[in-house]
């Protein structure tokens, strides 16, 4: 991966403090080996993973070698197009192949070699997305639909996210609000933070929402762009995260732009990200020194000349 120095913006934020300035930084540009980089999990402070749907998953060292000034590729998983990744507190990867819908574990075997195999939990629905607690890895959470699913909602259709243990114990099922009304259309991503449960819900195929849940499965709110007249294009949001401060930043990769709720889900700032030069993010994830990495992805058909960036930026001002 080779990488590349660039600039930084600087906002005004508006909540609370109008003096207060949110300032986004650029600290570097990798280029890597991927046509897109689709998800990006975290793994401790020196690696991290990132993958591909039609592709590879990559293990990556986050610190760049001293003499050519790339990032370090190894333990590389083939074949499996990845639908979403997470990964435990103990480095063990999870994935959902999309090939047979299954969850997949990818740890090293007594001889230290890379083993995969399946959980032992067979849904009866086909998984969509998937999150590990960081503080609490014992407990996973899924987003699931019936097979074949796509972004109607029919009578039959079932929606929903479950929370379950690594021993394969569900705990939670959460499908609709307490009006009996479907909580989401197609779950996307989750992530999660002290008493939440974040996710983006897709409508479409070009627009999203955000839902946020108390961890009962209790509706708190649901976001979705509040200034459309500012985007050139409907809000599509592709990733989440949560900052140390409560504070949700969303990427919405249609308009190449940050939205930044507050834990009530008030937009704060809407930031687009052009000035930072960054092309179609469709992926972040905060390290555990609080850089922001950020994925780019690709427009149009699949072409795996193309090389994907990896941003690494700084972000301050928001508490």
């Amino acid at each position: 991966m080779s990488s590349e120095d660039s600039d930084f913006i600087m906002v005004d934020c508006p909540e609370d403090d109008s003096s207060r300035l949110v300032e986004i930084k650029l600290i570097r540009t990798f280029t890597t080996n991927l046509p897109a980089i689709n998800c990006i999990e975290i793994i401790n402070k020196d690696e991290a993973c990132i993958c591909h749907y039609k592709g590879d998953i990559c293990k990556i060292k986050l610190t760049p070698t001293f003499i050519t000034n790339r990032l370090k590729y190894y333990d590389e998983v083939k074949g499996y197009n990845p639908a979403d990744i997470a990964v435990n507190s103990v480095g063990d990867i999870f994935f959902i192949c999309k090939h047979d819908n299954v969850i997949n574990q990818v740890k090293k075997n007594k001889h230290n070699k890379i083993q995969v195999s399946p959980l032992s939990n067979h849904f009866t629905m086909e998984p969509l997305c998937i999150h590990i607690e960081k503080h609490n890895d014992s407990v996973i959470w899924i987003g699931l639909a019936e097979f074949k699913a796509n972004f109607e909602l029919a009578h039959n259709s079932s929606r929903l996210v479950v929370s379950m243990l690594s021993n394969g114990k569900v705990c939670n099922i959460f499908e609709h609000t307490d009006a009996k009304e479907p909580l989401f259309t197609f779950p996307w991503r989750i992530t999660t933070n002290q008493d939440r449960m974040y996710m983006i819900d897709r409508k479409s195929q070009y627009t999203g929402t955000v839902v946020a849940l108390n961890k009962r499965g209790k509706l708190k709110w649901r976001y979705s762009d509040l200034n459309p007249s500012f985007s050139s294009r409907p809000f599509l949001p592709s990733d989440l995260v949560v900052t140390k401060f409560a504070k949700i930043i969303v990427l919405d990769s249609a308009n190449n732009a940050f939205h930044i709720l507050s834990y009530d889900g008030i937009q704060i700032l809407r930031h687009p990200l052009e000035d930072l030069k960054m092309e179609y993010p469709i992926s972040m994830k905060f390290d555990e020194l609080h850089y922001l990495w950020i994925g780019s992805g690709y427009k149009g058909a699949i072409d795996n000349k193309l090389k994907a960036k990896l941003y690494k930026i700084q972000i301050t001002g928001i508490q």
